[in-house]
This record gives structure tokens, C-alpha cells and sequence, in this order.
């Protein structure tokens, strides 16, 4: 009996943190006049880096011009979701079973959104050619070490 309450504080503490974790980490998409940001969203800075042509240039704007609005619309399902959330983990007596539900229901809207910019990225590398591709992943790597860098003297302060 000892044992099922400390698992059920324990499942209780996860679940609160996940679900603060999901809601604050994620205020970005909360904002209405904030523009949804996706690969290749920053056309003039990815035309200099990868040297994209003109033709390039177009049929990437007509893909993210398809993607933008299915983006938008998973991002504006989010909002709810995560109001909701926090109503249900302001409550008195937190309903761990609806926590969990409304969980899911935001990690699948989340996992929609991953997969749509996954479909996005491999749409718009098909246009690159495979100079441009190996350009990229430089890029993508560089940023990444400065993003660690930038992280490493944060906690060293």
C-alpha cells in the first residue's frame, strides 16, 4: 500500500512536470502574430549560403507557400490543447487521467507536426543539388556547435 502511494507522488510529479515543460517550452506558439518558422522559411539567407538559383528559389517558395498554412493550422490546434492543460494542472484535485489524456492529445498533434516538417525538409532537398545538400549539413552542423558553445557559457556564468 506504502508502495502505490509513492508511485502515484512520483507519477503525479511527472506528469506536472511534462505538462509544465509542454506548456512553457512552447509559449512561442501561443503568439498569434509570430510567424510560423520552418525550414527554408529564410529564403534570402538559404539563397547566399547553398548559392540556390532562381528557379530554386521559386519552387521552394511554392512548397512552403503549401506547407505554411497546414503549419499554421496544427499550431493553432496546439493553443487550446495546452489552455486546457493548464486549467486541468491549476485545478484543486488534479484528475491524473485527464492530465494524461490531454497529453496525448498534444503529443499527437506534436508528432503531426514533426512529420509534416520532416515531409517538408525531404520536398524541398529534392530540389537541392548534391553541392548544395553537403552545404547544409555543414551549415546545420556549424550552427549546431555554436548553439552547444552558446549553452557551455551560459553554465559556466
Amino acid at each position: 500500500m506504502k508502495s502505490q502511494k509513492i508511485i502515484m507522488v512520483i507519477s503525479f510529479v511527472l506528469i506536472a512536470g511534462v505538462a509544465f515543460a509542454n506548456t512553457k517550452g512552447s509559449d512561442k506558439a501561443n503568439h498569434s502574430k509570430k510567424q510560423v518558422n520552418f525550414f527554408m522559411s529564410n529564403l534570402n539567407e538559404m539563397k547566399t549560403k547553398l548559392d540556390l538559383t532562381n528557379a530554386q528559389v521559386t519552387q521552394i517558395e511554392k512548397i512552403n507557400a503549401n506547407y505554411k498554412p497546414r503549419f499554421e493550422e496544427q499550431s493553432k490546434q496546439m493553443r487550446p490543447l495546452r489552455t486546457e492543460l493548464r486549467q486541468l494542472m491549476s485545478e484543486e484535485n488534479i484528475d491524473t487521467n485527464k492530465v494524461r489524456a490531454k497529453l496525448r492529445e498534444i503529443s499527437n498533434i506534436e508528432i503531426e507536426q514533426k512529420v509534416l516538417r520532416i515531409e517538408h525538409r525531404v520536398e524541398v532537398q529534392k530540389l537541392l543539388t548534391p553541392d548544395q545538400k553537403k552545404k547544409l549539413v555543414e551549415d546545420k552542423k556549424h550552427n549546431r556547435e555554436n548553439k552547444k558553445g552558446f549553452k557551455n557559457k551560459e553554465k559556466n556564468k
